[in-house]
């Protein structure tokens, strides 16, 4: 084999083998960017969660807190009861986004309990928007 055959061979084979390692670390760096791309999205939902979450606790306080005098002035309970109402629906819209991004058994636990603290707390502000206080006493008493 004459020496300019092969440079020409070995040019090819060093080409090939640049090429190859190109794609190879091309597919990895896209494999890696998507499951970069993916645990964003997933923190970004379990953020908005836990966001969603915390609004409605704050806005669920002041609607105890507008229960808990003697009087309590019923407009304001309502207006403070619609945004607790609000801010619920509002948490189970973050957690279906945390079911679509997230492990499904990660998010749907925290699902059913967020529903049913929900639901619980809407239950009980039920009877608190008429003037009727449910852990109070008969006494008066707390």
């Amino acid at each position: 084999m004459d020496s300019g055959l092969a440079a020409l061979l070995g040019a090819a084979v060093g080409s090939a083998a640049t090429l190859g390692a190109a794609i190879v670390n091309g597919r990895a760096q896209a494999r890696s960017q998507r499951a970069q791309w993916s645990r964003q999205h997933r923190r970004d939902a379990y953020a908005g969660y836990l966001s969603a979450l915390h609004d409605r606790d704050i806005a669920m306080d002041a609607v105890l807190d507008a229960l808990r005098s003697d009087q309590p002035d019923l407009p304001d309970v309502d207006e403070k009861a619609g945004r607790f109402i609000t801010l619920a629906r509002g948490v189970h819209r973050a957690c279906e986004v945390v079911i679509l991004e997230g492990p499904r058994e990660g998010a749907v636990g925290p699902y059913h309990q967020a529903w049913e603290h929900s639901r619980c707390m809407i239950a009980a502000l039920m009877p608190d928007a008429i003037g009727h206080v449910p852990w109070r006493r008969a006494s008066g008493e707390r």
